[in-house]
């Protein structure tokens, strides 16, 4: 049982916090490396740090962990290890979503019904569990922690080109492994995360990027567990776009591509509600700015 354990390092107390986690939890036959590459000094993008610590990996399953993640469930890399034996599997992670539509948006936006989760972040967030099951088939995971054996790795790495900040590399890096392999959520193992995640304007910004460059081609794609007839899945698609309009216009982001996404689906009732609320926020935007340059 041997595992290497790469962390793109920024604050040298939350690394040791991680080194004396992993050596508290993750058993006692496991062999494991832990390496934090330091990205204070020439700081590089997160997909070139993980490239680099997966090429100086000396163990055939890999783990990429932030640096303010850890373990509470005890002797959890054994149960990890069995799935990422099996030939299909991809990454395995604590958090994602079992589908993904064809619109600019991060796993927590696909909607409610199709999130699994099984993580803390300062409360137990458990979301959707299957009965029974260690672990649940997602197509993307929260980057939190990503475990992945080598070779996969090996075969698409981190796009370094495409991802060139510290945004969307778990989704980018997820999506190109279907249809080969399959992801999951793991349900029987409890980790901890202190942080909720950040979606700010770079966050935007980059998931912009990668639906136009890369996504939109692929997209969408869905757990084998999933049916859904055309209909329903573009019924579905236009209430998450909406969703993930509605959550971001909240959090202050302005949304010019993916409102023009937005306008392109069919005129249903549900779409000209939304359409409604949609003209709100972007009438409200306008007095925004009208406001900001008055002061100005």
């Amino acid at each position: 049982m041997s595992l290497s354990i790469i962390i793109c390092a920024t604050k040298p107390k939350l690394v040791e916090d991680v080194r004396r986690n992993i050596a508290e939890t993750i058993g006692n036959d496991a062999v494991y490396e832990i390496i934090a590459i330091d990205n204070t000094v020439n700081p590089r993008s997160i997909s070139q740090v993980y490239n680099d610590g997966g090429r100086k990996a000396k163990y055939d399953n890999l783990l990429f962990l932030h640096q303010d993640a850890g373990f509470i469930t005890k002797d959890w890399y054994k149960q990890i290890e069995d799935r990422l034996r099996e030939r299909d599997c991809g990454v395995i992670g604590f958090a994602g979503t079992k589908v993904f539509f064809n619109y600019p948006a991060g796993w927590a936006f696909t909607g409610h019904e199709w999130l699994v989760a099984h993580y803390d972040c300062g409360e137990i967030f458990d979301l959707h569990l299957p009965e029974g099951e260690d672990f649940a088939e997602v197509v993307v995971v929260d980057g939190f922690v990503m475990f992945v054996r080598k070779d996969v790795w090996e075969k698409r790495t981190f796009d370094e080109k495409a991802v060139t900040g510290f945004h969307c590399y778990d989704i980018d890096f997820c999506l190109s492994l279907l249809p080969e392999y399959k992801n999951y959520v793991c349900c029987s193992v409890l980790p901890y995360h202190l942080s909720k995640g950040n979606f700010d304007e770079k966050w935007v910004q980059q998931t912009i990027k990668l639906y136009n460059s890369k996504w939109k081609y692929i997209l969408p794609r869905y757990a084998s567990d999933v049916r859904l007839s055309p209909a329903e899945a573009k019924n579905k698609e236009e209430r998450g776009c909406f969703r993930a309009i509605r959550m971001l216009h909240k959090s202050g982001v302005k949304l010019p591509l993916i409102n023009k996404h937005f306008l392109k689906y069919p005129l249903t009732a549900r779409h000209f509600e939304h359409l409604i609320k949609f003209s709100s926020y972007q009438i409200s935007d306008l007095f925004k700015n009208y406001v900001r340059k008055k002061k100005k």
